[in-house]
């Protein structure tokens, strides 16, 4: 059996649930794709907001990298002229010591013996020179090792005869130690 319809409001409101359905459905489809289009802006504006920052990040780090390549060139600098200094006092502190060792050194040479050379290195000197004799050499050794402020030790290298000013003479060398001082 076949059922009629004789109500026609009904057939209406099938309608009208229908539409109204079919327009929530849109509504909620466009409140979707806006939602999701605001979540889209949202994320690429942070993602433009933390690109800006890296960049930034990046130009401060190289910034950085070039102060600090120029603050070890500095100090680089600093310590070449701090080793300068160094060199230049321990000449100031050794320039007196050495007027004071050649003032020395003057004293001590007998009449008979003459100096001719004399060379440093570290804390050795070497003096050559000529003497009439072994005896001035003798002295020359004793007054240098009776010194002993400046000279720790005085030890005789060679000696051997020569001529000097169409004379008779003896050639000798002479090693020296100096004593270290502060």
């Amino acid at each position: 059996m076949m059922q009629f319809n004789l109500l026609p409001y009904r057939a209406q409101q099938r309608r009208r649930h229908r539409q109204h359905f079919y327009c929530m459905l849109l509504l909620a489809a466009l409140l979707g794709g806006a939602l999701t289009g605001i979540g889209w802006y949202g994320v690429g504006r942070q993602q433009q907001a933390q690109q800006t920052r890296n960049q930034l990040l990046q130009q401060m780090s190289s910034r950085l990298g070039a102060e600090i390549k120029h603050a070890a060139a500095l100090q680089h600098q600093i310590d070449a002229l701090a080793a300068g200094i160094e060199k230049i006092e321990t000449w100031q502190r050794q320039r007196g010591r050495t007027t004071s060792f050649l003032t020395i050194l003057a004293a001590q040479i007998p009449s008979a013996a003459y100096l001719q050379k004399m060379t440093q290195q570290d804390q050795k000197i070497t003096l050559d020179g000529y003497a009439t004799s072994n005896l001035a050499v003798a002295e020359l050794l004793q007054n240098l090792n009776a010194q002993s402020d400046d000279i720790a030790s005085a030890q005789l290298l060679e000696t051997r005869a020569a001529h000097r000013h169409g004379a008779q003479a003896l050639a000798f060398s002479v090693a020296l130690t100096l004593r270290q001082r502060p």
